[in-house]
């Protein structure tokens, strides 16, 4: 594949000419395997790019605080087209460190999925918005309330997107990304483009996957820069990724996803 990109816009575009994949994205719901395509995958994230445009939300930090999914990434990488910075949260985060983090970075909107986790996000900070992506309450707006608002402004305005795009410069920051607190408070560091899309051209060097035989399995936390490098490789390369619903179950999953590459740390060894 090409690696003369320099931007997730221009690796968007890239992404949009090469070849599908009907199993590009995988996680259980239900104990029941919800998938997107290669194609839906795209197109979900281009609608819910127009969406978080339209809210204003260029230049500004947007949490998310959900456990990995096919949604995670859709929201992360919808966010990085709009223009936002995105601000990936633990989900197991203390709150002492989450008051640190979302003040920090001076958060003011968070994607949630638990009520537990939005009572921490609303006792630290009351006027912070928060977003449960599964709501059915009508009066709030879900995950999918944001994709109909991007395909409603995509019908209207065609050119919308492309105009989106094209604003994106090598140099914008794109993500704070913070440590674990383990040593101390956490630590904040603001990444490019540039500096993501590096990562992603140097380890195409060495690893060279095959989008119609090889498979992922992800059960790293996305908050980690480490998976979540490694999931913009997977994501480039268009193989299938697969999303582990708890820790505990990575074994009974590799019998079932027959996966080819995986990432792991030595504590689960």
């Amino acid at each position: 594949m090409r690696t003369d990109f320099d931007t997730f816009a221009a690796l968007y575009e890239q992404m949009q000419v090469s070849g599908d994949n009907r199993t590009f994205l995988n996680h259980l719901e239900e104990n029941h395997w919800k998938t997107y395509s290669k194609k839906e995958f795209l197109q979900t994230v281009r609608y819910l790019a127009l969406a978080f445009e339209a809210q204003g939300w260029r230049g500004k930090q947007v949490a998310i605080a959900i456990t990995p999914s096919i949604y995670w990434v859709m929201i992360d990488y919808a966010l990085m087209l709009s223009g936002s910075v995105s601000v990936p949260l633990f989900t197991n985060i203390s709150t002492k460190n989450m008051r640190f983090e979302l003040e920090d970075a001076d958060v003011q909107t968070v994607f949630t999925q638990t009520s537990e986790q939005e009572a921490l996000i609303k006792e630290i900070n009351s006027t912070i918005t928060c977003i449960d992506i599964d709501t059915t309450d009508a009066d709030r707006p879900s995950l999918q309330t944001f994709i109909m608002i991007g395909k409603e402004r995509d019908k209207h305005y065609p050119d919308d997107f492309d105009k989106i795009l094209s604003k994106i410069k090598p140099d914008d920051v794109v993500t704070i990304v913070y440590t674990s607190g383990t040593s101390g408070l956490p630590k904040g560091v603001e990444l490019s483009h540039t500096n993501l899309i590096s990562q992603i051209q140097d380890t195409a060097i060495k690893y060279h996957f095959d989008p119609h035989t090889q498979r992922a399995l992800s059960f790293l936390p996305l908050a980690h820069i480490f998976e979540r490098m490694v999931m913009h490789f997977y994501l480039y390369t268009g193989i299938s990724i697969y999303f582990a619903d708890d820790v505990k179950n990575v074994g009974k999953l590799l019998n079932e996803v027959h996966p080819t590459v995986m990432t792991v740390v030595p504590r689960l060894l």
